[in-house]
Formats: C-alpha cells, sequence, structure tokens
C-alpha cells in the first residue's frame, strides 16, 4: 500500500486492479440498495 505512490500507475499489479474493480462493484452494488 505504502508502495503505491512510488510505483506510480505504470507499475500497479493485476491485484490492484482487480482490488480497484471489486471497490467499484461494491460501491455500485450498495448505491442500488440505497436507492432500492
Amino acid at each position: 500500500m505504502l508502495n503505491s505512490g512510488i510505483r506510480g500507475v505504470a507499475g500497479r499489479t493485476d491485484a490492484d486492479r482487480r482490488h480497484g474493480l471489486y471497490t467499484a462493484i461494491t460501491r455500485a452494488e450498495a448505491g442500488l440498495v440505497l436507492l432500492s
């Protein structure tokens, strides 16, 4: 987590991208629950 600033976006790993995707999906699902 602390190394993300040093590595930069170009150094992101597949795990980092998956975590970002899961976070986006979770937020979207939370939004749908609030709207329902």
